[in-house]
């Protein structure tokens, strides 16, 4: 019986489902874990307790999507840029999504507003930061000269920020 090749398309689809989607769930389950540390100590809004869990949060972002990002292209060396990019977006997407879920049933259950249900421009936020992580990742994979992919990585973050000051005005 002849043996047929695996359409390589799918395949590169299903390393990106599982990679991103597991990644996600750590993600979010890592956030929930974080936000009821955060409920526990009873952090205010506004606080430096609240800067602290803002930045803890976008270390884990950092982590999640990193690590997705690593694994789909060592699982399959030639998978496409694109869906490396792809992986930026997906996991916040995922994590974030599960983490406001989580909340928003715990505030429904307690008759309040939880300060970590929050709203959908977290989301967004969160898919912007992962797409900025998956560059830097992708810049780190792609790129065999250190020297070239440093500077090809400073110029990406300082033109990201720079965008990020512009449209903030």
């Amino acid at each position: 019986m002849a043996r047929t090749k695996a359409n390589p398309d799918l395949l590169d689809t299903s390393i990106m489902i599982k990679a991103t989607v597991l990644a996600g769930v750590v993600f979010g389950i890592l956030l929930i874990i974080v936000g009821l540390i955060r409920n526990y100590l009873a952090i205010a809004p506004g606080s430096f307790g609240d800067q602290v869990h803002t930045g803890v949060n976008l270390l884990l972002c950092w982590l999640s999507v990193t690590s997705a990002v690593k694994t789909m292209n060592n699982m399959r060396k030639g998978i496409p840029t694109w869906r490396l990019l792809t992986a930026g977006f997906i996991v916040p997407l995922v994590g974030v999504v599960l983490y406001q879920l989580v909340f928003l049933i715990v505030s429904a259950f307690k008759d309040t507003k939880d300060a970590n249900a929050t709203g959908f421009k977290s989301v967004l936020f969160f898919m912007a930061i992962g797409m900025v992580v998956a560059g830097v990742a992708l810049i780190n994979l792609r790129v065999k000269n250190r020297k070239k992919g440093a500077v090809i990585e400073m110029a990406f973050v300082i033109s990201v920020a720079l965008l990020f000051v512009l449209l903030m005005k």
